[in-house]
């Protein structure tokens, strides 16, 4: 409450935002850990009352605020999300900040993603300034992409559709954004369908054998989807950066090794858009990769490089070469 106070009185933000981030749970729209706690009233409410100050409406950095309710969404009570769905809905046309309209529209899509929230997001599409309805795409398309309802997502999809004939530039420009990542989403998902499909329960293994992981990666590069492949070997390279904080790792399995390093010569892995995911496994793993190991890679890589269809993997590629295989100068 002191911040807060502090906060309003000398119209600096910055000290009420660092306590935000020191204090919260960081749980997000997910079933908090056990014991993760509750808001306090006094706290929430405090907040709240932000959201009804003229001269916080015209901060310039007002959004940061938000990010309270996203980092503590899953421990807010039912009541306590009703009270700020009606502060957001009266707030949103008040903002000066740009970026408090985008994450007010993101809670309603994401978070809120409910009847009460598309129609709220309709509604802003029908403001007559230009800025209001800009940013409005993001949460319908956030709705889409995280409703169990079809018709919710149907309106929604519907209501985007419509505003690709919006007069004004940039609204258009935001919802070919929104398609674009409704598109993404949808190809995501019916890969994910593809390998649980085929590979049944061995995808849910927390870690693989070689023999799981030559299986997944005959049905990767059978149907050239590298998605569940990808998830793995950035799992992999999590524990593995883990081991290397505690002790010395093992030898990398050259099973792994061989069957990762055929895919950087592979056409269809080269253009597959997962494989940004891969391609840093060997710089993440590097301290358990043998001499030999490291020699081979060298070439393949260098090859590779210019054949990636993905720019964030010939990006990865690039950094791991400049990174591990320096050029030698005379």
């Amino acid at each position: 409450m002191d911040a807060l106070q502090s906060a309003i009185a000398a119209g600096d933000y910055e000290p009420l935002t660092e306590w935000i981030e020191e204090n919260s749970e960081y749980c997000y729209n997910f079933k908090p850990d056990e014991g993760a706690g509750h808001v306090p009233e006094v706290v929430f409410s405090g907040i709240l009352e932000l959201l009804r100050q003229p001269d916080f409406l015209a901060a310039e950095d007002s959004h940061h605020i938000l990010y309270f309710f996203e980092y503590n969404w899953s421990i807010l009570t039912l009541e306590q999300r009703e009270w700020l769905r009606v502060a957001l809905r009266e707030a949103y046309p008040k903002y000066h900040d740009w970026m408090a309209r985008f994450k007010t529209s993101e809670l309603f899509g994401d978070y809120f993603g409910d009847e009460k929230a598309l129609e709220d997001l309709l509604a802003f599409m029908e403001f007559e300034q230009p800025e209001l309805r800009e940013l409005v795409p993001t949460g319908l398309d956030h709705l889409v992409r995280q409703t169990a309802r079809p018709d919710l997502a149907a309106r929604a999809m519907a209501r985007l559709e419509e505003a690709r004939a919006d007069p004004d530039p940039n609204v258009r420009n935001e919802v070919e954004e929104s398609f674009l990542r409704i598109w993404w989403w949808r190809e995501d998902r019916a890969e994910r369908e593809e390998q649980a499909a085929i590979l049944g329960s061995m995808t849910s293994e927390k870690m693989w054998d070689e023999a799981v992981f030559s299986r997944v990666l005959q049905v990767a590069t059978a149907r050239e989807n590298y998605l569940v492949l990808g998830d793995w070997v950035e799992q992999e390279s999590e524990r593995a950066s883990e081991i290397v904080r505690s002790t010395v790792p093992a030898p990398m399995s050259e099973v792994v090794f061989s069957g990762i390093l055929g895919l950087l010569q592979r056409p269809g892995f080269l253009d597959a858009s997962h494989s940004w995911k891969i391609v840093p496994f060997f710089g993440r793993n590097w301290s358990a990769l043998t001499s030999g190991q490291r020699e081979r890679l060298g070439p393949v890589l260098r090859e590779a490089l210019p054949k990636f269809g993905d720019r964030r993997a010939g990006t990865a590629a690039a950094a791991l070469l400049g990174e591990r295989f320096p050029t030698r100068r005379r």
